[in-house]
């Protein structure tokens, strides 16, 4: 009896320097989260390629190496954003995330009307508005 009392004290004590460390360290990886990384690297409604082709180091660091990734950060409280592309290509995907890093819509070429992207990212009281 006398052993798992002592085991789960020490449990006990490490799980809390666990989370006293890990408490500790959040300020130093939220700064560093990919929505701060591109907010560094570009402005608002600018495009700018994630991998390290671009030039300098990469915003992302797990970007595939067989695509082209960028991205863009907007505002919808500015009004609702266009996103277009000329030509055809052979594939595309495009996700809108929120400042939280959750998907909130994705599709690609297979779901686009003749595989052209053309969309436009609003809000629901914006898409009201459209209608």
């Amino acid at each position: 009896m006398r052993s798992l009392l002592h085991a789960v004290l020490l449990g006990l004590l490490g799980a809390g320097i666990v989370h006293i460390i890990v408490l500790l360290l959040v300020p130093e990886f939220s700064e560093r989260d990919a929505w701060s990384r591109l907010a560094m690297a570009s402005d608002l409604y600018k495009m700018t390629r994630l991998d390290a082709e671009a030039g300098g180091a990469p915003v992302v660091k797990s970007v595939d190496p067989l695509f082209y990734a960028a991205a863009c950060r907007f505002d919808l409280a500015e009004g609702m954003v266009r996103v277009k592309a000329p030509g055809k290509v052979p594939f595309w995907s495009i996700s809108v995330y929120d400042r939280g890093g959750h998907n909130i819509y994705s599709f690609n070429d297979h779901s686009a009307t003749a595989g052209v992207l053309d969309t436009v990212v609003l809000t629901p009281a914006q898409m009201i508005e459209v209608r």
